[in-house]
């Protein structure tokens, strides 16, 4: 408190964390900003010393109003800020605790809830048309499972609707026992029926991997109170039935994917496990390909305790 050298010391380095982005770029802009601010003071005083009152000069005394100085970042438009927090830095950065420090990771996780709803009317378009029209469960997900066809959304949205889906997932893993039982489930289930994009329904499969079985060890008993709670609303909102005609249809789904090295290869799902026509098993960075016992892969994502005979572990 009032350590003004440590203040000027700070803000000469450069900082790169979920919390706070301050680099060069940064700086140039906040003294563009500040200069602009002085710049308009100084015009506005000039104005004012040359108004008269019958003939007198009128006194007036100016000051700034410091109350409503904003500084707009363009540098920092290009990242997902959700909360006061950078989201890919957040699972990406340097920190790899980051997600287990968070202060507030009730507000965090509906925040990022809310903004991936409001992110793309693609998705509250689906939801609100399955809403009116009740179609099947299967009917939406075996299509897109088989075809992986796009919908209308740009690429960045889709990026930015993965950033949230896969914070929610961590933080739930990491605070299950604060954040509480998920609201919304129910959304959410109908999001993964009807989205047509592939990532964004991967993702969707690890979150509710994470509501029905969080890795919290922090508050563990709530942690475990609170998934059971995500369980049943999944099965009265239709989840288990969803999940296991997933399980089907990914069952006997052969889809073409690119391996690292650019080639293409045949992965043939099945729900005892992924299986390639190539050199080995494919999967999202994190997933792990498991047999029966672990679940069933579905797109190479590993559903904990969902087998093609029911879905035990919901409960």
């Amino acid at each position: 408190r009032g350590n003004w050298g440590a203040l000027w010391h700070a803000l000469a380095m450069d900082h790169y964390h979920a919390g706070l982005i301050w680099n060069e770029a940064t700086r140039a802009e906040l003294r563009g900003a500040l200069a602009r601010e002085e710049a308009a003071l100084r015009s506005r005083r000039q104005q004012l010393l040359h108004q008269t009152v019958e003939g007198r000069p009128l006194v007036v005394m100016s000051a700034w109003n410091f109350s409503e100085f904003e500084v707009v970042y363009p540098s920092l438009q290009q990242h997902l800020c959700v909360g006061g927090i950078y989201v890919r830095l957040l699972l990406d950065g340097a920190d790899s605790a980051a997600v287990s420090k968070l202060p507030q990771p009730r507000e965090l996780f509906n925040s990022l809830h809310h903004h991936l709803l409001a992110s793309d009317s693609h998705l509250l378009a689906a939801t609100t048309q399955s809403a009116m029209q009740q179609p099947s469960i299967l009917g939406s997900t075996a299509v897109s499972i088989a075809e992986g066809r796009g919908g209308g959304s740009p690429q960045g949205t889709e990026e930015m609707q993965i950033l949230c889906i896969r914070a929610m997932a961590a933080v739930y893993h990491a605070h299950a026992g604060a954040v509480g039982p998920c609201e919304g489930l129910e959304h959410l289930l109908r999001i993964l029926d009807h989205t047509t994009r592939r990532p964004v329904r991967n993702h969707l499969l690890l979150l509710m991997a994470a509501l029905l079985q969080p890795r919290s060890a922090q508050h563990l008993q709530q942690a475990q109170r609170v998934a059971r709670a995500n369980g049943y609303a999944v099965h009265n909102a239709g989840g288990t039935e969803l999940l296991v005609d997933m399980a089907a249809a990914a069952h006997e789904c052969t889809e073409p994917s690119t391996a690292a090295g650019g080639t293409n290869q045949t992965t043939t799902i099945h729900s005892h496990g992924a299986h390639s026509a190539g050199s080995g098993a494919t999967a999202l960075p994190g997933t792990v390909m498991s047999s029966a016992a672990h679940g069933a892969a579905i797109d190479g994502v590993t559903m904990p305790g969902l087998t093609s005979a029911g879905a035990g572990g919901l409960g």
